[in-house]
């Protein structure tokens, strides 16, 4: 059986944390700065690509927010318990 797949769209505008519209990247156009996020949801089309400049990791700021969640316990928490 087949899961629904969620639909992020609705719940998350990204286009409201940049000042024009994210056209988007193919593979080929990405360079090493590039946002690796995928912005496109249609299947039978290659992904396109969010192609900003990158913030942290592989993403831009916006999706890095939106990525990445903090670790619930510091490095130094961890290492204080041993």
């Amino acid at each position: 059986m087949e899961m629904p797949r969620a639909d992020i769209t609705s719940a998350f505008d990204i286009n409201e944390y940049f000042s024009k519209p994210i056209t988007g990247v193919s593979l080929l156009d990405l360079s090493y700065y590039s946002c690796r996020f995928i912005v496109t949801t249609e299947n039978d089309k290659p992904p396109v690509y969010c192609g900003e400049r990158v913030d942290r990791g592989s993403y831009c700021k916006p999706h890095a927010d939106r990525c990445y969640i903090p670790a619930r316990v510091k490095l130094e928490k961890l290492l204080d318990r041993r």
